[in-house]
């Protein structure tokens, strides 16, 4: 079972990309203080850019994120061909 743990909602004219931080930091803070590591972080494509990822490794924490077809093109074929 996930439990959501923190949102940001917005107008759309922000990247999610650059709401990463404000998302992500809320649980870091929750994980230093309950004892509990986080493994993972599981997110859609549209954080799949490279910041994002180094954020999330940082952490010594695995990033599982949907490629943008649009940044890998064997993907995007791929996706698209289903």
């Amino acid at each position: 079972m996930v439990n959501l743990i923190n949102s940001i909602l917005d107008t759309g004219r922000c990247s999610d990309k650059n709401l990463f931080p404000d998302t992500i930091n809320p649980v870091k803070d929750i994980s230093t203080h309950s004892g509990q590591e986080i493994w993972c972080v599981v997110s859609y494509a549209a954080y799949s850019e490279v910041s994002v990822i180094s954020q999330v490794e940082s952490m010594n924490t695995v990033p599982i994120i949907d490629i943008n077809p649009k940044n890998a093109f064997l993907f995007g074929d791929l996706k698209s061909k289903k």
